[in-house]
C-alpha cells in the first residue's frame, strides 16, 4: 500500500450515516465493562446480528462507558438474545448501578457546578457519569455515581461545602508553595 492509510476520509460521512440508525443494546462502565461488552458483542455476532462495539471515544458514548450497538431494526432481537444469555454472563450486582447525586437547576451555573463536583469526586477515586445535553444547555445536567459509593460521595461534597471557597483557596496556595 506504499505507506498510505487504509482509511479513506471521504468514507467518514457514509460511516457516520450508517451508524446513526444504530441503538445501544448494552452499556456498562463497570471495571469489567470492556470484557463484558466484548462477550455481548460475541453473543450477538454469533447469532448473526451486525453488532458493533464502541467505547467513550465514539461520539455520544459517555466517558468511561463501553457499549454494544445494533441497527435499530435488530434491537428487539438483540434484547431477546441478551436477556436469554447464560447466567454465567450476568452481573446481578446493583452496587455498580449509577444513581444521581446532583442535578443542575440553572443551565450555565449547573454546568460549572457539575465540573467542580466531578473534579472533587474523581480526585477521590469515585467514578462519575454526567448526563445532559451540551448542545442544548437549557436542559438540566445530572451527575451520577456508582450506588455503592453514594454515601462517600455525599460525605465528600458536604465536606467541600462546609469548608467553602476559602478552604479551596488555602489548599491551592499550599500546593503552589509546594511547587516552589
Amino acid at each position: 500500500m506504499s505507506g498510505r492509510s487504509r482509511f479513506d476520509p471521504r468514507c467518514y460521512p457514509r460511516i457516520m450515516a450508517a451508524q446513526s440508525d444504530h441503538v445501544a443494546v448494552y452499556r456498562s462502565m463497570d471495571p469489567s465493562a470492556e470484557e463484558d461488552s466484548r462477550a455481548i458483542l460475541g453473543l450477538l455476532t454469533s447469532a448473526g446480528l451486525p453488532a458493533v462495539l464502541l467505547d467513550d471515544k465514539a461520539p455520544g458514548v459517555p466517558e468511561g462507558v463501553w457499549e454494544v450497538q445494533v441497527p435499530a431494526a435488530y434491537s428487539e432481537r438483540a434484547d431477546q438474545i441478551i436477556a436469554a444469555r447464560p447466567a454465567s454472563m450476568l452481573d446481578i450486582s446493583d452496587d455498580l448501578d449509577m444513581v444521581p447525586i446532583y442535578e443542575s437547576g440553572t443551565p450555565i451555573v449547573g454546568a460549572l457546578e457539575v465540573m467542580g463536583i466531578k473534579a472533587i469526586l474523581e480526585a477521590n477515586g469515585i467514578p462519575t457519569v454526567s448526563t445532559g445535553d451540551s448542545v442544548q444547555p437549557e436542559l438540566p445536567i445530572s451527575l451520577r455515581v456508582p450506588r455503592d459509593q453514594v454515601e462517600e460521595a455525599r460525605r465528600l461534597l458536604a465536606e467541600a461545602q462546609s469548608t467553602g471557597p476559602a478552604a479551596a483557596d488555602a489548599a491551592e496556595a499550599e500546593s503552589e508553595r509546594g511547587r516552589q
